[in-house]
């Protein structure tokens, strides 16, 4: 089981000095990744149900701080040297995904092929409203943006020709370091998203609280690739473990061996400690208990 460290661009992480403790304590002690989330903004008043919480309410303070995602993992990447850089997600379809593809390729060359791209269709229409976006076909936004980026880092010359964006003779550079591309994630913890990830992605990116068990979530993604001609066993899932009322992670030795059981390849867990000035003993500690 890999272990990678969730929600590393908010709160106490979302500064100079925290940031640096966190990331330096996550290599030293084994973590395998670190794990952004985005929002761009919080909204005070909204109607929209958040999927992760029976209540459909977001439980974080609306003044939380929150690093934009490519800033906070390039300066992490020249922090460090072994850890993966993933995004947790990033609602794709609030982003023009040329630039997106430029900003991601550049950053996996920086870092020498480390990025982990996760991407949603995102779920607040409030924040689409405030972004100009139209939510009501952020689906095939979505769809169609991770198709864009694969054309620009997969082609020497790119070309694409969608509903949103066309173009030819396109020259990107530097391209990802593996040819292949960068490996993409797509988040959603509905049946929806795990088929869409069973068709189109490197991977799955869940998160504790949805609606539909975990099992039932992996046998549907496995059902789509099959459906697609694509093996199962090539899509890497990672599973984002809830945090505890105090914002740290809670989990046992059995919850990691059940997680193993049903497939799950990486565990995304919250720092367990929100104290920057105690997080190399903390993360030293969760070390000493699930990564060796």
């Amino acid at each position: 089981m890999k272990f990678g460290l969730w929600f590393v661009n908010t709160g106490p992480w979302a500064t100079p000095d925290g940031a640096s403790q966190l990331i330096r304590a996550a290599e030293s002690s084994g973590f395998e990744s670190l794990w952004t989330v985005d929002h761009p903004m919080f909204i005070g008043e909204y109607d929209s149900k958040y999927p992760y919480n029976p209540s459909g309410r977001v439980m974080i303070p609306l003044d939380t701080p929150v690093v934009e995602s490519f800033p906070f993992l390039g300066w992490a990447a020249g922090q460090t040297s072994t850890l993966k850089l993933g995004t947790g997600v990033l609602v794709l379809p609030h982003r023009n995904p040329v630039i997106t593809a430029k900003l991601a390729a550049s950053l996996d060359a920086m870092s020498g092929g480390r990025l982990l791209l996760g991407v949603g269709i995102g779920w607040l229409r409030e924040e689409f409203d405030a972004i100009g976006v139209d939510f009501d076909d952020r689906a095939v936004r979505f769809e169609e943006g991770i198709a864009t980026m694969r054309a620009i880092w997969n082609q020497p010359v790119a070309q694409f020709d969608g509903r949103y964006h066309s173009f030819k003779g396109v020259y990107s550079y530097p391209k990802p370091k593996n040819p292949d591309g960068i490996p993409i994630l797509i988040g959603g913890s509905s049946l929806v998203a795990v088929r869409r990830a069973g068709r189109i992605g490197d991977g799955w990116f869940g998160v504790a609280g949805g609606k539909v068990p975990l099992e039932r979530l992996i046998t549907e993604l496995r059902a789509a690739a099959e459906t697609e001609g694509r093996d199962p066993d090539a899509i890497e899932i990672s599973w984002g473990v809830a945090p505890g009322e105090d914002g740290t992670m809670v989990l046992t030795r059995d919850d990691v061996r059940r997680y193993q059981e049903m497939g799950v390849h990486r565990l995304i867990v919250p720092p367990p400690t929100l104290e920057p000035d105690h997080i190399v003993e903390a993360t030293e500690e969760f070390a000493a208990s699930y990564l060796r």
